[in-house]
């Protein structure tokens, strides 16, 4: 898709990703993870436990590309530093999965 140049598929795609592992998050700690709030709840509760500010950022940039699925304001030449941010904000939640649950972490890695 991104080599197409679809960045709007693509950034969609990404934020698919956070949000379906922050339903797995939700899943495991058994709490609520059905709306866009619910997703920053979890993401708050992920930074308290990790004391890793950086992930605010990093959500903050998923939910950039996520808006830009409807409103297409990325330039494709800043689009990959959004990428860069997004696939460490998918890594950094795969960790925090692997610290609850290593069978689950090791199947998202799994290639």
């Amino acid at each position: 898709m991104l080599r197409r140049g679809d960045i709007v598929q693509a950034g969609e795609k990404y934020w698919g990703a956070i949000t379906a592992l922050l339903n797995i998050v939700g899943e495991l700690k058994n709490v609520s993870h059905y709306s866009h709030s619910d997703y920053w709840d979890i993401m708050e509760m992920i930074i308290a436990e990790t004391r890793d500010d950086e992930i605010r950022r990093l959500f903050a940039t998923a939910e950039k590309m996520h808006a830009n699925y409807y409103h297409g304001f990325i330039r494709k030449e800043n689009f990959p530093s959004y990428t860069k941010d997004a696939e460490k904000l998918i890594q950094k939640i795969i960790e925090y999965i692997g610290k609850i649950d290593r069978d689950i972490a090791k199947e998202l890695t799994r290639k």
